[in-house]
Order: structure tokens, then C-alpha cells, then sequence
């Protein structure tokens, strides 16, 4: 009879456990990568993950001051710390961007990431990193810190120690 019981107990915390698993797995959850303050406004930049894979790629711009935009670009920066931009206003299939952020607000933009991967793997040009450039009406630059991809396409923040 005790026998029963525990396996009874032991089969209902694995299906416990099996429920708490599903359950986070489900859940979007936000990886953060880079956190950049200017004092005009920080830059945040973070992966979407759901059902165990990247959704959607975020750069999150929140305004200290009202701040208007001209555009985001993403910098390709190639091994001998060559810059080539990619403007993201000219790829409407990726991203509309409003002209103006009002002071305390935020504005998410996001980037589907299969779109986003494909768009960066289908540029001529080699690189090794890249970081999000988000310029404002009067030319000044916001740069987040360098990203980079794993072999099987993860984005993750290299430490290099002369960049970061």
C-alpha cells in the first residue's frame, strides 16, 4: 500500500513539473543584449523568445526629451572595422518608424527575426558585427554596443574588451 502512495506522489510532482515546463516554454520572454543611455534617450535592445526559438528582435527607444527621428540603421562592421550601413526606412517590409517620440515615452521597434536574419545574410558585404544606429533630425547618432551571430544564427554581445 505504500508502494502505490509513493509512486502515486512521485508521478504527480513529474507531471507537476512537466506542466511548470510547458507552461515557461509558452511564455514570450524578453533576453535583454544591450542597454545604451544618452542623455536625449536609451536604447534597448532585446530578443523575443517563444516555444524555445527567437520571434522577434527589439530595439526599444525610450525618450528622455522629445526626440525626432530620421532614421535606424544597422552597421555592418566587417573584420578590418570597416562600417557599411543598412538603412531599415527603405526595407518597408521590416519597419515603419515614426518621426517623433515625446518626452517619457518609448517606442518599440520590432523586427521579425527570420526577416531580420535573411535580410542581413542577403547583403553582399562580409561582417562580423553589427550594432543599430538610430539618427536624429539634427544628424546626432545613438549607436548601441556591437552584436554579433552565433554559426546557427543566435545573437549574443561579444567581449572583446576594446570595443565594449
Amino acid at each position: 500500500m505504500e508502494d502505490i502512495a509513493a509512486y502515486v506522489i512521485l508521478f504527480s510532482i513529474g507531471l507537476g513539473v512537466l506542466y511548470v515546463y510547458q507552461w515557461r516554454r509558452h511564455r514570450p520572454r524578453q533576453l535583454p543584449l544591450s542597454i545604451q543611455i544618452y542623455p536625449e534617450c536609451i536604447l534597448k535592445i532585446f530578443v523575443i523568445k517563444q516555444h524555445g526559438k527567437a520571434q522577434t528582435f527589439v530595439c526599444r527607444i525610450i525618450a528622455k526629451n522629445d526626440i525626432a527621428i530620421k532614421r535606424v540603421s544597422v552597421e555592418l562592421i566587417d573584420k578590418k572595422r570597416r562600417f557599411h550601413d543598412l538603412f531599415l526606412n527603405e526595407h518597408n517590409k521590416i519597419t515603419t518608424i515614426p518621426t517623433i517620440i515625446h518626452k517619457n515615452k518609448y517606442y518599440d521597434l520590432n523586427i521579425p527575426y527570420q526577416e531580420f536574419t535573411e535580410h542581413l545574410a542577403s547583403q553582399d558585404k562580409a561582417f562580423k558585427t553589427f550594432r543599430l544606429v538610430v539618427e536624429n533630425k539634427k544628424g546626432k547618432k545613438f549607436k548601441t554596443h556591437e552584436l554579433a551571430f552565433h554559426k546557427n544564427w543566435s545573437i549574443y554581445r561579444p567581449d572583446t574588451g576594446k570595443y565594449n
